[in-house]
């Protein structure tokens, strides 16, 4: 709540003291932000609807008898889509309204929360699927820039001996 009410004050302080920017000389800018919502929203949505009972919105700690290895749909081309269209749909709105300020801090703040988030549901993704989840995680990237997996080629001797 915080993070979209500091969004509203930012466009109101542009509206207000430096209204050319709301005006954006720049009409792709606000096509931009559109495109990232609504792609942002498919991968989003897509995720929470292809995976559907697997699908939390908190990290699982045990593994329930409902939870299945997803690797199908928004899954086939991004490693944690649902986690990839919530930036994407974040960063977008504030394009969409050309907010500087807060299209660097949306972009940080997600960042950080998804930079100890991934590695750290990876690791419970292999306990919970083992090999089947290393193998996916191989060929399947995760897009969010700077976001490092908990997985890679030279960790799976270690993380199999679990």
């Amino acid at each position: 709540m915080f993070s979209h009410s500091f969004a509203l004050v930012e466009y109101a302080v542009e509206l207000l003291f430096v209204p050319q920017w709301c005006k954006v000389d720049v009409p792709i800018l606000p096509a931009l932000g559109f495109a990232m919502i609504v792609v942002g929203h498919f991968f989003r949505i897509g995720a929470m609807f292809t995976a559907a009972q697997s699908f939390h919105h908190q990290v699982q700690y045990e593994k329930a008898a409902s939870h299945t290895l997803v690797t199908s749909g928004v899954y086939q081309m991004v490693r944690h889509p649902s986690y990839f269209g919530w930036t994407l749909w974040a960063v977008g709105t504030q394009v969409m309204l050309f907010n500087p300020i807060c299209i660097v801090g949306f972009s940080i703040a997600s960042n950080l929360f998804f930079r100890d988030r991934i590695p750290h549901e990876e690791e419970l993704l292999v306990d919970f699927f083992g090999e089947a989840y290393i193998e996916y995680a191989l060929k399947t990237p995760i897009w969010l820039p700077g976001i490092t997996s908990a997985i890679r080629e030279v960790d799976i001797d270690e993380m199999e001996k679990r």
